[in-house]
């Protein structure tokens, strides 16, 4: 598992079902998520669903929301609008380039550095 010095870790969920429960989980344990990748076309519950979902229950807990990169085989701009009104931050195209990952991700990345400084 990469280390990314900061005090998270990286669950893999396989549907937008587990994505959403795996949320439930970490706040009844105390823990938050600061990066969830959302593949937009999983199955069960796609990733547009499970990001509302994600989001309705992380403003219902009166939490921080984390920063949800969905990652699609679709990038028309009717995709990119869907993902956004969905509460997604940003669409990533498949296949996703590293550079495009690590980008959305820089983001994440610099807010926790700032919350240490």
């Amino acid at each position: 598992m990469p280390n990314f010095n900061f005090k998270n870790r990286i669950d893999l969920a396989s549907n937008g079902l587990q994505a959403v429960e795996a949320v439930k989980k970490a706040d009844q344990n105390g823990q938050t998520y600061a990066l969830i990748l959302m593949d937009a076309n999983m199955p069960h519950l796609d990733g547009y669903q499970a990001t509302m979902q994600i989001r309705e229950y992380i403003t219902a807990q009166n939490q921080a929301q984390p920063r949800i990169l969905g990652i699609s085989g679709h990038v028309e701009e009717k995709y990119k609008q869907r993902a956004l009104g969905a509460g997604m931050d940003s669409l990533i195209a498949k296949p996703a380039k590293v550079i495009d990952v690590k980008e959305g991700m820089q983001g994440v990345f610099e807010e926790v550095k700032s919350e240490r400084m």
